[in-house]
């Protein structure tokens, strides 16, 4: 074999200057020794470790950055809407306040009506009251009886002068006020107060023990009007019961 192959390899240098390739044999494939080779296989091997840790690292990087985008997203959110309730809760306080500065301002109003409609309503009770006064002035002389001293007089003297104003005081009541009994029946008979009788409308007079209802003796009926027409003049001094009197 090695004769063939130097006589071959003499024929090409003669006529072709030029080893054919197949002339040459092989190069001897190198060994790798194997301590070289166990390093390298480890090395190969924690090298793919390495890579499975960096993809699941990247994995877990990307997955962190979405979390962390999803809250900001989040977070932006609820600061608009905390900024909303924010500023509808502000609109809300102001809202009341206005309401509560109207609803004060309305009060003092209201107040002020109250106490002005308390003084008419004082007045116009003092104008009935001194109205039905001068009326029983008018017709009875009610106020001069009561304020003349009748010590000197003897009993027909103010008999006399009663029955005049008596008659001119009982017209006054009869055109000025509706009156009609509380308790129905005659002075000295037996009536039964019931349970929540009005205790101004009634009185109990005596030993009053228990709770109602009462039976006792009617002292007095009372009285109760149901309509009062006392004219009230407008453009009157009211205060002015009886007007002072001189002849010319």
């Amino acid at each position: 074999m090695r004769l063939f192959l130097a006589i071959q390899c003499f024929f090409a240098i003669l006529f072709g200057g030029e080893l054919p390739p197949k002339a040459l044999p092989p190069p001897a494939e190198p060994v790798e020794p194997e301590d070289k080779r166990l390093e390298r296989e480890r090395l190969a091997e924690e090298l793919t470790k390495a890579q499975e840790a960096l993809a699941r690292v990247e994995k877990e990087r990307d997955s962190a950055s979405t979390a962390k985008t999803e809250a900001l997203e989040q977070l932006a959110k609820l600061e608009a809407e905390h900024e909303g309730a924010r500023k509808e809760l502000q609109d809300q306080l102001s809202a009341a306040e206005q309401g509560a500065e109207k609803a004060q301002a309305r009060v003092g109003e209201l107040e002020g009506e109250v106490e002005a409609a308390k003084g008419k309503l004082a007045q116009a009770r003092d104008d009935g009251a001194l109205a039905l006064l001068a009326w029983l002035q008018r017709e009875g002389r009610l106020i001069d009886f009561l304020r003349e001293d009748i010590d000197d007089y003897d009993d027909d003297q103010v008999g006399a002068a009663v029955r005049a104003i008596h008659k001119g005081c009982r017209k006054v009541l009869d055109e000025g006020l509706s009156l009609e009994p509380i308790l129905p029946g005659e002075e000295e008979s037996k009536v039964e107060v019931l349970e929540g009788f009005d205790p101004v409308a009634i009185s109990l007079t005596g030993k009053v023990k228990g709770d109602p209802p009462f039976k006792g003796t009617l002292m007095h009926h009372g009285w109760r009007t149901s309509e009062v027409k006392i004219p009230v003049p407008e453009a009157v001094d009211t205060h002015v019961l009886a007007a002072a009197e001189v002849e010319l």
